[in-house]
């Protein structure tokens, strides 16, 4: 694996091991001042690097696209999810990226769609949108990591 789909793997490997002791209800509790919940932020990761990487490169989705619409940018918890989802998500966090690194090494990523950032800067391409993943996906561990304090 490279060095920046490693650093993915163990961020939501981290993940997994962060949530591992709660229970469904605290996966879906938004605590008071929050927006979220837990098991939101972790399919929104998964829905975001979805689009960055496979949306931008016009290449499908290795996921439902209903689930990344649900998760997207600007999207928030509209119920709570069941155990089976919950235990669909956890899948997913791993499967997505271990099938980025089989469609790295296939080259499948041939194309990309510049695509602005809130940092001022512009993804021009896969090692791009994969780097600023891991960045955005670091912020979503923290928040993570807030909200297990408020379960």
């Amino acid at each position: 694996m490279n060095a920046i789909l490693d650093l993915t793997y163990r961020n939501r490997k981290a993940m997994l091991k962060i949530i591992e002791p709660l229970s469904v209800a605290q996966l879906n509790h938004i605590p008071e001042a929050f927006n979220n919940n837990i098991i939101w932020n972790l399919a929104h990761v998964i829905s975001v690097q979805q689009g960055l990487v496979y949306g931008l490169s016009n290449l499908n989705f290795k996921i439902e696209k209903d689930f990344v619409k649900a998760y997207t940018k600007g999207t928030k918890p509209m119920g709570d999810v069941s155990e089976k989802d919950v235990s669909i998500i956890k899948e997913q966090l791993l499967y997505t990226i271990e099938q980025t690194e089989l469609d790295i090494s296939a080259d499948r990523f041939q194309t990309y769609n510049e695509y602005p950032v809130m940092l001022g800067n512009t993804l021009t391409n896969v090692t791009d949108a994969l780097q600023f993943n891991n960045y955005h996906e670091g912020l979503h561990l923290g928040v993570i990591m807030s909200l297990k304090k408020f379960v």
